[in-house]
Formats: C-alpha cells, sequence, structure tokens
C-alpha cells in the first residue's frame, strides 16, 4: 500500500472526529483554503461487554471445578481401595436401582442417604450418596455455625438475626421487641397469614410498621417493596444487566430476582442471609439433615395421595382439614419436579409418587455447605461402624471432608497456568482440595500470590497511575470528600451576609464534628451554624429539603474505637509526617484489607498479620468496605499543586475567596508548577507510555500497543469504560494515525463524543421530574397545591379538560409545557400567563443564540416585548441591569430577589432541572463565560481521557495540535441551520455529514472567537451579536437561532451554507469514504446457543410429563443437530448445541471436466472456530475430515496421500471482509453465513451521497402536494400543514409507481412498515418521504438498474469460470466507488491506497 512518505507536514488542516460504539465519522478540512478535503467513516462491530465474557467465563470456570471435584472424589476412593478403576469405567455404575431396596422403602437417592445413615451399604452405594451430596452441596454463607459439631440454626438464633437486622441495618423504630420476637416465632413456627401480625403493636411509626411487614413478606416468598428497605435500592441483574426495581415507588419485587443481582448493598446482603437461614429453618423444622427433612414430606405426599385415593384405607389425614393438606400439597409440588428419565422406571406413580425429586438435588445451593458436610461425615461414621476404620478410615473421612469443602479462594484465583488473569504461583501439584493441597503437599506459595492478588486488585490513581488508588473508607479520601463538600455549600452570617470559610473554621468543623467520638450519625448543616455562629449554611437554594452532608467518616471511628491509639487529636495532625508515617499508615492498611478480603476468617488472619491483637482483629473483621476511588495518597497529600508547592488536601483547607469555588476539581484542572507552567496529569500518564514504545522504535497512535505497555510497566490502564467504548477508541486512533500518515498533522483536532460513550451521568445534578403525559403534569402541579405539610401557590387555574385542545398543535404543545413547568407565570416577570392570549407570548432561549441548545433546560415563555428586550442577555443579567430596569404591565420594576424566588421555588417543585436552575441564574458575565465554556466543551471523564491520549503523543513527538471536544448537543443547532436532516436508519453517511458539521462549527468559533474553547467568549459575542442585529429588520428571523448561524457562517466562509457550491453542499454532495474493520477472532463463543439435554419433569400431583424434551437417548440428540456437529463428536449425551460459529470462509477454484473440457468452479468451505486452536491454528485432520466428509470435495481437494491440494486455494475471507466478484464493480460487506447449508451472507454497503436522497425525497414531497392537487401550499410553511393529511393512495402511488420497484410483495411491505397505521399528516408525511427517498438510492445504487434488490444476497458462490472473487484491503480511510470513472478509488490525493486481492498462499493458521 503506497503511503505518503512526507507524512508530518505543516498545515493549516482541522480534523473532526466522532467515535461511536460501532463506527467512527471522520472529517478533514483545509481552513486555510475553507475547503473539505475528505470525509468518510469506519465502521466495525462494537465488543461485547466484559460482563458477559465474565459471566460465561465464570461459568466455565464453576463447572471446570465441579468435574475436578467429581474426580477427585473418585480418585479418593481409588486411593484408599474402596473402588476399583476399573469400575468406575462402567456407565452403569453410577445409576442408582431402587428395586434393590424394596424392603427397606428406598426409592430413590434421598431415601438411600437416609437408610445410610443408619444402615449398611455397600462402595458403590457408598459413593452414590457422597457423589449425590457434592453435585448439590451447598453454599458458605453460615460458616459462622459449626453443623458437625452440633451446633444448628436455632429459633433463638434466627429471632435474634431478624431482630438485629430491623433494628440495626434498617434502624426501626421498635416500641415492643418482645412483640416483635414473638411474631417472628410464630412465622417460623406456623403458616400464619401476614395480615394477622400486630404492626401496630410493635411500633408506633407507620413507616416502621410498613418495614416490617415487607422484611416478612420477603422472608416468606412473597413479593415485597424494595423501596421500604432502602430509600434508593440499587439491584442489578447480573446476567440481563438491568435494573431489577419497579419504576413505582408501589411496585414489588420477588426475593428470587434479588438472588439474581450482583454487587448487593449491606442491606439487602443482610437480607438475602436472613432469608436463606428463614428458609433453611422452615426445612429443616426440627430435623438434623436434609435428606430426613425431605423424607418426611415426601412420606406426608404419600401419605395424603393414599388418603385421597381410598381415604377409608388411610386414617392419617382424616381429621385434618382438607384445605391445609391441599396448601402444603401445593407448596410441595411447585418446588418439586421429578428428573432423571423416565418416572416410571423409578416406581414413580400417582399411587406412589415418591421418584427422583428435583428440589432434594439442591440445585440453587440454598443450604449451608456445613449442613451437607454433616450429613456425609454420619453417613462415613456409620460405615467405618460397620466395615471398621482399616476400611473406612478417619484419614479417607477427611479427604471427603477436604473435598465437600473445596474452595480456591479468591485471593489466589484461577489455578489454571493458561486461564485469564492467572496470578497464582504453584510450587507443587495439587490434590483432592486446594486446603488440603496447601496443608499436606504445599503446593502454592500462598504468601507470593496473596501479594501478587493485592496488587491486581487495587485500583490505580487516575492522574498518578503508578501509585495505588485509596480504598473506600479511607480516612485520606473521605477527608478530602467531605472537606470538598464543606466548600461548595453556602454560608450566611448573622447579618445576611454571604460568609467565606477561614482554614480555621474548617479545623473546627472537623475536630468538633466529624472527628467527635462521641458524635453520632450525619453532621447536620444546623451544626455547622451553631458551631460557627452563622445564621444559614447549606445548599444556594435555601429551602432546600437537604438538611445534613452527604459525605462523612464510615469506618475511622469504628477503628479508632477498636484501636484507641490510632486516633488524631486534631485533623491538623493529618498533614504531620510522624502521623502519615505511623497511625495514618495503620488505619490505611487496616481500611485496604478490609476492602480487599470478603470473609471475616481472611479479614482477621490478614489483621493479625500486621500485628494487631487477636480480640482487636476479630472486631475490626466485622467492618466492611467496598470497591476504590480514584485517587491515591500520593496524589492528595503529597503532590504540589501550586506555585507554593501546596498538596490538593492543602489548598482544600485555604480560605475561601470571592468569586472561587475551592473545591478538587478546580484544583485540579488550575495545577500548575512552582514556576507557573500548567500540569496535565491525565497526558502525562500517557507521556510515560508513548516515550516507552518511542525507545522500541514503535511510537505510532495504536492503542492496544499503548494497553500493553501499560501494562508491563504496571500502570494499568486508566480509562474506566466498557469494552465497547474501548474498541471504539482504538478505532479513532487508527483513523487519525492514517490521517497523519497521507495528510500530515493537522493543526486542529475536534472530538465529539457520544452520550453513550460515557456510561452513567456523573455530573450528580438533579433532573426535573419526567412526566409520561402532560396531563400527568398539570396533576401533580395540582397536588403539590394541595399538599397539608407544603402546599404551593399557583397560577394555574385551568382543569386539564380545558387545555387538553392545545396539544394538538405542536408548537403550542411546547408552549404548553413551558406554560405547565412554570406554574402558569411569564419566567420574567411573574405575572400570569393568560391562554387565550398565547399568541403574545414567545420561546425564548436563555442563552445567547449560537450558545445554547434545543433542549427544555434553555427555553422559557415569555411575552414579546420582554422578548425584544431581553435582547442576548440571560434573564438575571437583564433584570440585574441598573441602566435597563424590567417593568412588568403593572409598571412596577421586577427585582432580582423576586425572580430568584421564582426559579427556586420551580425547582423546589420538580418543574425545572438544576441544569435549567443554573442558567436562569447566571449573574454577569463571568458567570456566563464559564457556564458557555462548559456548555460548549465536553468535560466528561471519558473525554477528558481521550484528549489526554491524543496531547499525549503529540507533545512525544513535537505536533503542535490543539486537541479539543464539543458537546453533541451543541452541534445540532448547526445541523438544522444547515438544513441537514439526521435519521439513524437511513445510512451510514449521516456520520461522517455529522462530523463534517461538527468541523465547520469548530472552524466558525475559532475564527469568530480565537480560542474559544479557554472560555471568555461572551464580550466577543455581544459585538458579533450587534453587527447581525444591524442586518435584516425582520425580528422573528433576526432572532431565530438558524438565522444567527447562518449569519455567523456566512461572516467565515463569505457565502450562505444553502448555496450550490458552499462548503456545506460539498459536504452534502461527497459520497464519504467507507472502511470496515474485517472480524478474525478465533476465539470466543463457539456456539451462538447451547441447550443441556433436559431430563424430563413430572407433576407429582396431577400425575402428569410436562418436559419439553426427551430423555438421554442418541436417537434423540441425532434428530435436534446438525450434521456437522455430529461430524466432530460436539453433540453427547451430556449436552447438544444447535448450530456453530465460523471464524473464516475459503474459496477454492476447482476443475471439473465437462464434455471434454475443464471448467474451473468456485467452492467454499466455512472454517468452524471448533477446529481452531487456542493459537489460532487450524486443526489439520478436523480442516480435511470437513472437506471429505461434509462438503463432499475430498476427490477435488485431497490428494492420494491425504494432503490438501493447495493449489486450488484463492483467498480467505473474515466475517465483514469488503469482497466483490469480476462479474461486478459492487463490493459488498461478508457476512459468514450459514455452514448447515454452505451459504455466505452478503451485504450491501449502506453509504451514500446524502444530496442525492435529499433531492428524490424534494421531488417525492412535490409529488405529495402536486397530486393533491393544492398548489397553494408552501412545503416550507409547516403551521398550513399540521393540518394536512394526506390520501393513503398518495403514498401507495409513491412506493408502487414512483420508485420503479418490480417487485411488488416488496412494495407492500414496504408500505406496511412505513405506515404503520398512523395519521398520515405533514411530519409523518416528511419522514415517510425521507424513507422512501433512501430505500430508492440504497435499492438502485451502484448498478442503476430498476429491478428489485434488497441489498442482501444469500446463496453458493457463482460456479462461472469467468467469475473471480476478490477481497478488498484498505486503509482505515477507506474507498468509496467513483461512477464517473466506474471504478473504487481511495482518498483524494491517494487513490490507489487499496489492494485487490485474487489469490494468496494458504495457511493453517488464522491471521490477525
Amino acid at each position: 500500500m503506497k503511503t505518503n512518505k512526507k507524512i508530518y507536514k505543516d498545515n493549516q488542516y482541522t480534523l473532526s472526529i466522532d467515535p461511536g460504539l460501532n463506527n467512527v465519522g471522520w472529517a478533514l478540512f483545509d481552513e486555510e483554503n475553507k475547503k473539505m478535503v475528505e470525509m468518510g467513516v469506519r465502521k466495525f462491530e462494537p465488543a461485547k461487554e466484559a460482563k458477559i465474557s465474565r459471566l460465561k467465563r465464570s461459568a466455565r470456570r464453576n463447572n471446570g471445578r465441579k468435574k475436578w471435584r467429581k474426580q477427585q472424589l473418585k480418585q479418593a476412593f481409588i486411593d484408599f481401595n474402596l473402588i476399583s478403576e476399573e469400575e468406575f469405567k462402567n456407565s452403569q455404575f453410577y445409576e442408582f436401582h431402587p428395586e434393590q431396596y424394596k424392603v427397606a422403602g428406598v426409592k430413590n437417592l434421598m431415601d438411600l442417604r437416609c437408610y445410610a445413615l443408619q444402615n449398611k451399604v455397600t462402595y458403590q452405594e457408598l459413593f452414590q450418596c457422597i457423589y449425590n451430596i457434592l453435585k448439590y452441596r451447598g453454599n458458605f454463607l453460615r460458616d459462622d455455625i459449626d453443623f458437625e459439631n452440633g451446633e444448628s440454626l436455632t429459633e433463638e438464633l434466627l429471632i435474634q438475626e431478624i431482630t438485629n437486622f430491623m433494628i440495626k441495618s434498617l434502624q426501626l423504630d421498635i416500641d415492643n421487641l418482645d412483640k416483635l420476637k414473638e411474631s417472628i416465632s410464630t412465622m417460623c413456627n406456623q403458616n400464619i397469614d401476614l395480615k394477622e401480625i400486630p404492626y401496630a403493636e410493635i411500633s408506633d411509626d407507620k413507616v416502621s410498621q410498613k418495614s416490617i411487614e415487607n422484611v416478612f413478606k420477603a422472608l416468606k416468598d412473597q413479593k415485597f417493596n424494595p423501596f421500604m428497605i432502602e430509600d434508593d435500592p440499587i439491584l442489578i441483574d447480573e446476567e440481563e444487566g438491568k435494573s431489577i426495581i419497579p419504576e413505582a415507588k408501589t411496585k414489588t419485587i420477588y426475593m428470587k430476582s434479588v438472588q439474581k443481582c450482583g454487587d448487593l448493598s449491606n442491606r439487602f446482603e443482610q437480607l438475602l442471609n436472613i432469608t436463606d437461614s428463614y428458609r433453611l429453618y422452615k426445612v429443616l423444622n426440627g430435623e438434623k439433615y436434609i435428606c430426613t427433612a425431605y423424607k418426611k414430606k415426601l412420606d406426608r405426599v404419600a401419605d395424603y395421595y393414599s388418603f385421597k385415593d381410598s381415604p377409608e384405607g388411610c386414617s392419617k389425614y382424616s381429621d385434618i382439614e382438607s384445605a391445609k393438606i391441599e396448601e402444603e400439597i401445593t407448596y410441595i409440588t411447585n418446588n418439586m419436579n421429578a428428573t432423571k428419565g423416565k418416572p416410571e422406571k423409578y416406581g414413580y406413580t400417582r399411587k406412589n409418587p415418591r421418584g427422583p425429586i428435583h428440589v432434594i438435588h439442591n440445585v440453587l445451593n440454598r443450604y449451608p455447605n456445613g449442613l451437607l458436610v454433616k450429613e456425609a461425615v454420619d453417613i462415613l461414621r456409620t460405615q467405618q461402624n460397620y466395615y471398621g476404620k482399616e476400611v473406612v478410615s478417619d484419614e479417607f473421612i477427611d479427604v471427603i471432608r477436604y473435598i465437600l469443602k473445596a474452595r480456591i479462594p479468591y485471593y489466589i484465583g484461577p489455578l489454571s497456568e493458561t486461564a485469564k488473569n492467572q496470578w497464582c504461583t504453584k510450587t507443587g501439584k495439587f490434590k483432592y482440595s486446594y486446603s488440603y493441597t496447601i496443608e499436606h503437599m504445599d503446593g502454592v506459595d500462598e504468601e507470593s500470590s496473596i501479594k501478587d492478588w493485592k496488587d491486581r486488585m487495587r485500583g490505580h490513581c487516575t492522574y498518578l497511575p503508578e501509585a495505588f488508588a485509596l480504598p473506600k473508607g479511607s480516612f485520606v479520601a473521605e477527608t478530602l470528600l467531605i472537606l470538598n463538600e464543606l466548600n461548595v455549600l453556602t454560608a450566611i452570617d448573622k447579618n445576611n451576609n454571604t460568609y467565606y470559610l477561614t482554614t480555621n473554621d474548617k479545623i473546627k468543623v472537623f475536630d468538633y464534628l466529624f472527628l467527635d467520638e462521641n458524635h453520632y450519625g450525619d453532621v447536620k448543616y444546623k451544626e455547622i451554624c451553631d458551631l460557627l455562629d452563622l445564621e444559614y449554611f447549606g445548599p444556594k437554594n435555601h429551602k432546600s429539603q437537604v438538611k445534613t452532608f452527604k459525605q462523612n467518616y464510615t469506618l475511622y471511628k469504628s477503628i479508632t474505637s477498636i484501636c484507641t491509639t490510632l486516633k488524631l487529636h486534631s485533623i491538623i495532625d493529618l498533614f504531620s509526617t510522624k502521623f502519615q508515617e505511623n497511625q495514618l499508615k495503620t488505619i490505611e492498611e487496616i481500611v485496604l484489607n478490609l476492602n480487599l478480603y470478603d470473609e471475616k476468617k481472611h479479614k482477621y488472619q490478614a489483621l493479625t498479620k500486621m500485628g494487631i491483637s487477636d480480640e482487636n482483629s476479630k472486631k475490626l473483621s466485622a467492618l466492611n468496605s467496598k470497591k476504590f476511588y480514584g485517587l491515591s495518597e500520593k496524589f492528595v497529600l503529597k503532590t504540589p499543586l501550586n506555585k507554593d508547592g501546596r498538596s490538593l488536601l492543602e489548598i482544600l483547607f485555604e480560605d475561601i475567596q470571592p468569586g472561587y469555588t475551592n473545591e478538587m476539581m478546580t484544583a485540579i484542572t488550575n495545577a500548575c508548577d512552582m514556576n507557573g507552567n500548567p500540569i496535565s496529569f491525565i497526558a502525562n500518564k500517557y507521556e510515560a507510555a508513548f516515550k516507552e514504545l518511542e525507545k522500541n522504535g514503535e511510537l505510532e497512535l495504536n492503542f492496544n500497543s499503548l494497553l500493553e505497555v501499560m501494562n508491563k510497566t504496571g500502570n494499568g490502564f486508566q480509562i474506566p469504560a466498557s469494552r465497547p467504548v474501548l474498541r471504539s477508541i482504538n478505532q479513532m486512533m487508527k483513523v487519525i494515525q492514517a490521517v497523519y500518515t497521507y495528510y500530515g498533522v493537522p493543526k486542529r483536532i475536534v472530538l465529539e463524543i457520544p452520550r453513550d460513550m460515557s456510561g452513567k451521568n456523573t455530573n450528580h445534578e438533579m433532573p426535573a421530574k419526567h412526566y409520561k403525559t402532560m396531563e400527568a403534569l398539570h396533576q401533580d402541579i395540582m397536588k403539590q397545591c394541595k399538599d397539608k405539610d407544603h402546599p404551593r401557590k399557583t397560577c394555574i387555574d385551568q382543569k386539564w379538560n380545558d387545555l387538553k385542545d392545545f396539544e394538538v398543535n405542536s408548537k403550542n404543545r411546547v408552549k404548553l409545557e413551558l406554560y405547565l413547568r412554570q406554574n402558569g407565570m411569564d419566567m420574567i416577570t411573574g405575572e400570569k400567563i393568560s391562554l387565550n392570549e398565547l399568541e403574545n407570548y414567545e420561546i425564548d432561549h436563555i442563552l445567547p443564540r449560537g450558545f445554547g441548545d434545543d433542549s427544555m433546560d434553555d427555553k422559557i415563555l415569555i411575552r414579546f416585548a420582554p422578548n425584544a428586550l431581553k435582547k442576548d442577555r440571560t434573564p438575571l443579567m437583564w433584570i440585574t441591569d441598573p441602566t435597563d430596569p424590567v417593568i412588568n404591565k403593572s409598571g412596577k420594576e421586577i427585582t432580582a430577589d423576586q425572580y430568584i424566588n421564582r426559579v427556586n421555588e420551580l425547582f423546589d417543585m420538580k418543574l425545572i432541572s438544576e441544569n435549567k436552575k443554573r442558567r436562569l441564574l447566571l449573574k454577569d458575565t463571568e458567570d456566563l463565560d464559564r457556564f458557555i465554556n462548559q456548555n460548549l466543551v465536553d468535560t466528561r471523564y471519558i473525554t477528558r481521557e481521550m484528549i489526554g491520549i491524543l496531547k499525549a503523543y503529540n507533545h512525544v513527538n513535537g505536533y503542535p495540535t490543539k486537541v479539543i471536544a464539543l458537546k453533541p448537543a451543541f452541534t445540532k443547532n448547526y445541523s438544522n441551520a444547515f438544513d441537514i436532516y439526521k435519521n439513524r436508519d437511513l445510512g451510514l453517511q449521516h456520520h461522517a455529514l455529522d462530523v463534517a458539521v461538527l468541523g465547520i462549527t469548530d472552524i466558525m468559533l475559532n475564527k469568530l472567537f480565537p480560542n474559544y474553547e479557554s472560555g471568555r467568549i461572551s464580550t466577543s459575542f455581544a459585538k458579533h451579536h450587534q453587527m447581525l442585529a444591524d442586518v435584516g429588520n425582520d425580528k422573528k428571523l433576526r432572532d431565530s437561532t438558524k438565522y444567527i448561524i447562518r449569519k455567523m457562517y456566512e461572516k467565515v466562509f463569505g457565502d450562505s451554507p444553502l448555496d450550490y457550491g458552499s462548503l456545506v453542499y460539498t459536504c452534502k454532495n461527497t459520497m464519504p469514504l467507507y472502511s470496515q474493520k474485517s472480524n478474525r477472532n478465533w476465539k470466543g463463543e463457539k456456539f451462538p446457543a447451547s441447550r443441556r439435554v433436559p431430563y424430563q419433569k413430572y407433576d407429582i400431583k396431577n400425575g402428569n410429563i410436562v418436559g419439553v424434551y426427551d430423555d438421554k437417548s442418541e436417537e434423540n440428540i441425532g434428530k435436534q443437530n446438525s450434521e456437522v456437529l455430529r461430524l466432530f463428536e460436539i453433540n453427547n449425551k451430556n449436552h447438544a448445541f444447535d448450530s456453530v460459529n465460523c471464524v473464516a470462509y475459503d474459496i477454492y477454484r476447482i476443475p471439473e471436466k465437462k464434455n471434454n473440457k475443464v471448467i474451473w468452479n468456485n467452492k467454499g468451505i466455512h472454517i468452524p472456530k471448533c477446529i481452531v486452536n487456542e493459537d489460532g491454528t487450524i486443526q489439520k485432520d478436523k480442516y480435511i475430515k470437513l472437506i471429505k466428509e461434509y462438503y463432499g470435495l475430498g476427490d477435488s481437494l485431497i490428494d492420494e496421500n491425504g494432503d490438501l491440494v493447495m493449489a486450488y486455494f484463492k483467498i480467505r475471507l473474515y466475517k465483514n471482509d469488503l469482497v466483490g466478484n469480476t462479474e461486478k464493480h459492487e463490493i459488498k460487506d461478508l457476512i459468514l453465513g450459514s455452514i448447515a447449508d454452505g451459504r455466505i451472507e452478503l451485504n450491501k454497503i449502506d453509504c451514500f451521497e446524502y444530496q442525492k436522497i435529499a433531492q428524490k425525497k424534494a421531488s417525492l414531497i412535490k409529488m405529495v402536494i402536486d397530486n393533491q392537487g393544492s398548489s397553494k401550499y408552501d412545503i416550507h410553511n409547516y403551521k398550513e400543514y399540521q393540518e394536512y393529511e394526506c390520501k393513503e393512495e398518495i403514498l401507495r402511488d409513491m412506493i408502487f409507481d414512483n420508485m420503479t420497484i418490480e417487485n411488488k410483495q416488496f412494495a407492500s411491505l414496504l408500505y406496511d412498515k412505513i405506515s404503520n397505521n398512523k395519521k398520515l399528516d405533514w411530519a409523518n408525511i416528511n419522514k415517510i418521504c425521507w424513507i422512501l427517498a433512501y430505500y430508492q438510492q440504497f435499492i438502485n445504487e451502484i448498478t442503476g438498474k430498476k429491478e428489485f434488490n434488497t441489498g442482501r444476497g444469500i446463496g453458493t458462490l457463482k460456479k462461472d469460470e469467468n467469475i473471480n472473487y476478490f477481497k478488498l484491503k484498505t486503509s482505515p480511510l477507506g474507498v468509496r466507488f467513483n461512477t464517473e470513472k466506474n471504478q473504487w478509488t481511495g482518498p483524494v490525493g491517494y487513490e490507489n491506497a487499496f489492494k485487490i486481492i485474487k489469490k494468496e498462499a494458504f495457511t493453517w493458521k488464522i491471521t490477525v
């Protein structure tokens, strides 16, 4: 591939780029010559979320460990000479034979386990008992109960756990503790209706009563309200990846849904534990073993059926109410299903229902492992009594105990040396279990493994990646967070003047409140007022409902109450070197160990190793901490951030100054060295990695190389982003590097990061309350006005029926919503808005035009007259302007206090968002500058990281490129002004066009407001707007955002963006370059869907088989699976897969004699992932077997020696390769298709010229008007078209006649899709015309043939010997089809920068 060797020439280029989750749009502009150099889009498959791979990897690992434990159990029986290896080879050995136990009443394995507790069994039956227990060996949640030594889950212990949860965790007001315990006892021992519990006697508090009731519901597997457990519960289903919390706070969930959630809060973790304990208590019902408890229940079921079928022959149930019996039977049958084969085989009939019962296998692992180990050990002790200690020895019993309790500690991790993220240091072989190996074989260097684990688990500092991050609960980190919150709150002195906290004030707050050992709970704002003699302290909004600090110390007081020598005398001690090296070091190490270890015993071991006493270690191990902050102790305490050499914590302790917010991010953003030079910490961490690459001669913008070198240096990669986001960054870097290579280093790079790239909203701003309908909004306002405790005032006096007609008109609909969200008042004057005079009110923007957005957060409803006077000031800037007072209709001046109170009231009613409130309260140019800069320049974390990478790369190379990022919402206004219609479903070209708008926007802003990204643009904007105001007399046009932006464009480029030949027109009229990343991943999911062949399910109440699939017979497995899976013996008795994933498709040209003539045919071979080794090598024997036995091409492609005839091989295609053939010029995207029918799938490249679609859409609109016969309609007059309806036959004509689609069936489907039975008003017609125009372009592009072609062809390879298949290899910038030259070309100036591959050498390796 030829490229420009002089790659780093100086230029005035601007590169705009927009990385998405499955594509990267880019555009390059020559700012000096006002030209678009090139634009394009790169497509790629989005990466799978890490959690998907993690869950599958975890499942594979668990299955592997289960198999290993079973193998160790077999080995133990062999090692101790109880069963021979030969016996285990017999497949019948594992099967249970109930006919041997007819006398003893043994019908299933549960009966056998009960029988073995008292009676002698054979070695085979002993193995079956232990094997059955091992398969479902329970959980380890109740390790605190020593079941083996006689301890049990008593009623007293259960009651204590439940009451502790309610009182200590939920902090409920319990007035009668004895009544609560009595109610719990009743619930444990009787099937009581929860409505019968006397909640009012337990507590006088209504909320506590509800919470108690919901805890009881959770315990009894009934639906409960999660909001009664936690105010703001976060419950995310691990597999689904979404919240299980219902939208309404009155809705309920089941505990079984909570069990599927990961990363539970302490409260829900405790609730889950006591629920398991309650369930266990109910199951055991006084029994010592699980098996005896369930045998008892099964006996009752059998007795019940005997009574039901022959009541005269059974008196056992004659005195029990049938309703109670039915209730018990329903409960049992809901939890028990027959398993393992045909139930009749085991005597499982209606009259004798005690066959294999699913629930006894403990499939949910609900029961404690210790209880099951006790059962196994007692069975073994019984057999020891019969066989003697020389046969069933104590050592053998110990080994079985080791196997049943086998666990690999999380701090040791995966044992396989090939496992991902393996860190265990092995010193020998493993046998029986990890504990057995450690105690008897010394197979692991535990100390070294734990050290490596700690280093891996600890996060790294965002700004100093070589330093470890502080754990949650860290004293240093929590001091920083408290101080940060303290600094951003508002203080008012007794004279009602703003008060600025001093260093001494802050020290007093810490010493007398936060560090006071006698102060319990959160610190209240009122306590600050009392301490510092203030009138008010708290949020800027004085009416806020928040009364306490969000931040507090979570572990410090608990730790120092146990280890009293660690206490601080004053917060000043924190800056003492002696304290830092002694007490602080110990505190932080304690918190770290509490964070890293999950279980108490492991915490205890780690703490005692620190030298802490046994007693204190036990107390400390009860404390919990999870996760890490993003900052290190080194960064917070020891890194200079200003000219005075002060650290972040020292800066935050400084006196607060007027006009300056002394908070954490401000200090980091303004960081400088002792000479005043700015410090970019984010760029610095990447610079080290790029310099390392430079040493190795590998310096280029390569994400994988960057990641690899950072991992090698121990820094780790510091972007907390998902895999899809990281892949997008990688592809973005490839595009930027290609631009550097072909066109040189641009002067500016401007990014636009989509919202879905940044994950959760991290600005912590309060949104406006969302309502599904405006009627709901109206109802909520009326409800707030009638509230008894806090009644609100409103100017809205109409009922909803009087307002709903305003929803019909789209523009009035926006006015109506603003009317409601402004509580019926003019936003500036506060006067009541008359809806009868709505035409006298105008929607205005809060921010200066061209710098706001089109969201409701930037719109207000005000009268025309004030709108004209407001000009481009914010409302508060106008109100506080002494030279231009705001006067209402009564002639009274509007004061700032009146306006501010009105804004705060709307915010308190949740009618406006915090973002809108901030806009409305911008009071001067400095505030406006700061906010516009924040609104304009994207400062999200992910954006800062991406900018940091690019800045670091440019700095190491000495490139003077500026890198900035604009917010997506901002550029949307410019797209509207340029008349660019955006619909994500109408081709990929919109990605390139969006980013072209981004580039043009940056050029405009940078010309008009140089260095706008640095702030200070309001003054320049005011002058610029004055110039625009002098042009034109139409007030509406002059005030429109579109007009402002178009005039800005004219000033920069000298023409209108809508003119033919303008820069905008050029972008619209250009087909973007197109490239895509091929998928050569041979790892990962080998089979798209798997299904373990299920057992029959049997309803023991009704005697019906309810299973879907048959039993494990070869015959049935063969029927439901494809040939290729059976060919490689993938499907067997244990599992069956429906299909197979492939990694590549090999094309061969094979000669065939026909009529004494040799004809060359194209043949294709799919390569399944299951025949590719981990290193990417194709298994030769299986590949040849596939050719011979599946494709039947052995005679053609395999020689007499059994080797592949490689001479016939042409090319290997991978998923998403660009593929074509010599018959047509069209290039398509390869989807590998199905190996089952030997077909491939080719998709048309969905990227076109925007202008062609727009022109076609315009002609369709014209056709609508012409067909309607109403030439009076102006397509720009939306007001007329709002009531306009189109006849359906016009739409049908547009599809059948105008679109030249010969396939009427497809045309009918298209009609059904786009009409969708909606009212065909103007807005819908406009959208439909865009869709039709796109389909017209999609169907007829390139070939120009007016024939039906969906763009997706599925079929076999063409056999015509004149047709050759080839693949197109491009740079990341891509190629486009040149219709004038009728050929594919590369980027401008490098038209031949691609390669057509028709023939390549065969390789047994999947190449990357």
